[in-house]
Order: C-alpha cells, then sequence, then structure tokens
C-alpha cells in the first residue's frame, strides 16, 4: 500500500497546468502550463527535508504557444 504526504507547494505557474513528470529518482519535478512556461522543480526526496527546502524552478519561456507535454531523460 503507498503513503500519501504533502511534500511541498510549488507556487509560479499561472493557469492551468497540463502535464507533470517525475525524474527516475524522484528529486525532479517538470511541469508545463496554459501560461506557456516549463519549470524544473528541485524536490526534497526525504520527508524530513521538506521543512526546510524551497523548491526553485528553473524557468523556461518564451514559446510561442502554450506547452502540452513534458518528459526528464535520464541521459
Amino acid at each position: 500500500m503507498y503513503e500519501a504526504f504533502h511534500i511541498c507547494k510549488l507556487v509560479g505557474h499561472e493557469g492551468s497546468i497540463f502535464r507533470i513528470a517525475w525524474s527516475s529518482c524522484g528529486s525532479k519535478l517538470v511541469s508545463v502550463s496554459d501560461d506557456r512556461s516549463a519549470r524544473v522543480w528541485d524536490v526534497p526526496i526525504e520527508r524530513e527535508d521538506s521543512l526546510h527546502h524551497d523548491p526553485i524552478a528553473i524557468v523556461l519561456f518564451g514559446h510561442n504557444a502554450r506547452v502540452w507535454d513534458c518528459c526528464i531523460s535520464d541521459n
């Protein structure tokens, strides 16, 4: 059985989020939105780390249209 718990709050997109993807190690998350941006988040892996962690994002913007999909490659 899986346990769900709050890790952190990700704030930044303006508009609907169309897709999120996790890295295989679980420490990165990428999200794409109606605001025509993609954000790569550094998220805490350990539950205890979430109390002292600010999930700063790398923001990729300047797209001419909405970004609908995303993925993270291990390479």
